[in-house]
């Protein structure tokens, strides 16, 4: 996945999000209007049931007439709720389709962007990683040319003053030894790193010049 697909897969990602979110709204208003449409329908049909209670009783023509009206709007009403619930049950089982679809191809298209991020983060750490070896590499280099430059002037100050030149190479060294060697290490403030791999790159470094 090149940088062009991985922006249009991240875009596609937040316009499917946006799809989702105002199908769910709209899932929520039809299933409210659906209660609604229940409510209407029990109530009309528990009117409907007291009329026709009044109806078995009723001798006169009039009120007679009147409870028939009524209790055929209460049908027309019951009916036309009836068919709404219907209508809005469709509804909910299309939406639910659809954010299902949505869903589904959501997760297919965050599991492909995760994977190609992944990917990219772990070469980047591969180069990082192989940067910081060189960089302790050249670390160590220089830190075994430090040292054998420190060798060869107490080499030649030794040979060059003999006692007087081992007075001040010997204390110098004692003490530069003292201070770098690794038992002492936390009595000059160094410390294991918090993330700590191997113990492999715990090695003297011996004073060295290339050929």
């Amino acid at each position: 996945m090149d940088d062009k697909q991985l922006a249009a897969a991240r875009a596609r990602v937040g316009r499917i999000e946006n799809q989702i979110a105002s199908l769910v709204a709209k899932q929520r208003e039809t299933e409210a209007a659906l209660a609604t449409d229940h409510a209407n329908v029990r109530e009309a049909a528990s009117r409907r049931e007291n009329l026709v209670a009044q109806l078995v009783g009723a001798s006169d023509g009039t009120a007679t007439a009147k409870l028939h009206r009524d209790i055929d709007g209460l049908d027309t009403a019951i009916r036309v709720g009836e068919r709404l619930a219907e209508g809005r049950q469709k509804l909910l089982a299309t939406t639910a389709q659809e954010i299902e679809s949505l869903r589904s191809e959501f997760d297919v298209l965050g599991a492909s962007i995760a994977a190609e991020e992944n990917g990219r983060a772990l070469g980047a750490f591969n180069e990082q990683f192989k940067q910081a070896l060189r960089n302790a590499g050249d670390a160590i280099a220089t830190a075994r040319v430090a040292l054998a430059q420190v060798n060869g002037l107490a080499a030649s100050g030794v040979e060059r003053f003999r006692g007087a030149g081992a007075q001040v190479v010997e204390p110098g060294l004692e003490k530069f030894v003292h201070e770098n060697a690794a038992a002492n290490a936390e009595a000059y403030g160094w410390r294991r790193p918090p993330q700590f791999y191997t113990n492999q790159l715990s090695f003297m470094v011996t004073p060295m010049v290339r050929q």
